[in-house]
């Protein structure tokens, strides 16, 4: 038996914050495990808390209560990488660019190279594709499901694409603050095949794929 490593530990958190004078609760009591090499992804409505969660692991955000827990090393950022990447994500020519100088789509897949090629053990992805075309989001997800399967990275993404989904190995669908439903993707399992039932869960948490975000 495969004995899977936690890379990450969400334990019991909570976010809450005051909007116009009232009290939101974010996160409630949300609690998740991440293996090592694992591709994961978070979905939920808008509103569910998905990017306050990422937020909080990134440290962008301090929960209310809970904890976090990762263990990991650094990885080696190797420069005669940057082409390849650059070459894969279509940047070659805005890589002496300022930001005021690139489109949104550009800026988005300058920050994708950035996280890439330093192969790092965990990858924090918030709407990776979000700023993308259908062919440039598709280049990417696959690059990151080669960073995941050959060179063994973890990634927690948020996405409200069902077709960025189906890449991942796991899906959590996050509805109030906590988890609603979880995805596995099968072992024969076709990426076509884990597309559509990503479809069916959206379809039961209200509204399809336009209110999941």
């Amino acid at each position: 038996m495969c004995i899977q490593t936690k890379l990450l530990e969400v334990h019991h958190l909570h976010k809450s914050y005051e909007k116009d004078g009232m009290p939101v609760k974010a996160l409630n009591g949300i609690s998740f495990d991440v293996f090592s090499g694992e591709f994961l992804g978070i979905m939920g409505a808008s509103g569910s808390g998905k990017t306050t969660l990422l937020n909080c692991i990134a440290t962008i955000l301090k929960p209310t209560s809970g904890q976090i827990l990762l263990s990991g090393t650094p990885a080696v950022s190797p420069e005669s990488r940057l082409m390849d990447i650059a070459g894969l994500l279509g940047i070659q020519d805005v890589l002496l660019k300022f930001p005021a100088q690139m489109s949104g789509g550009q800026k988005q897949r300058v920050a994708a190279a950035r996280c890439l090629i330093t192969e790092p053990e965990i990858i924090l992805a918030d709407e990776p594709t979000g700023a993308l075309d259908t062919r440039s989001s598709r280049q990417l997800m696959e690059k990151l499901q080669e960073v995941n399967q050959k060179r063994r990275a973890t990634i927690l993404m948020v996405t409200h694409n069902p077709s960025a989904a189906s890449f991942c190995s796991r899906i959590l669908f996050i509805q109030d603050g906590t988890v609603f439903h979880e995805l596995r993707r099968r072992q024969e399992e076709t990426q076509d095949g884990f597309y559509q039932r990503i479809l069916n869960v959206m379809a039961q948490m209200g509204g399809g794929s336009a209110n999941v975000l």
